[in-house]
């Protein structure tokens, strides 16, 4: 049943996640979930701090990482205005993690933007 391998998947999760805590050689235990079939979504669910160990990932993997972890704005490469807003919607603090604060997001913070003049 759906259930019951959702929670196979989840038990080996926490397993996993056990294991990442004691032992430094589990990285490669959760490089292999990562990087297996397992839902990458399924795990950012349960542990959003493992976004920053996902290689390329999807958007939909980023702004689920994201939206339960402000702070792994830090870990995104393409940021956009969008996925900075709603980081920032849930967490001010994440604002110095913003590569290039856009009009809206100054307006947002209530700073005012320095424009360059020529």
């Amino acid at each position: 049943s759906l259930v019951g391998s959702e929670m196979c998947i989840r038990d080996r999760l926490k397993t996993f996640f056990d294991k990442w805590h004691d032992n430094d050689n589990a990285k490669s235990s959760f490089k292999e979930v990562l990087d297996n079939k397992t839902s990458k979504l399924k795990v950012l669910e349960s542990y959003p701090d493992l976004y920053r160990y996902i290689r390329r990932p999807k958007i939909k993997e980023t702004e689920l990482a994201v939206s339960l972890k402000p702070k792994n704005l830090r870990y995104v490469k393409k940021q956009t205005e969008e996925l900075c807003l709603m980081a920032l919607k849930k967490d001010k603090s994440v604002f110095k993690y913003v590569k290039d604060p856009t009009d809206a997001i100054c307006d947002f913070m209530g700073l005012e933007r320095t424009h360059a003049s020529l």
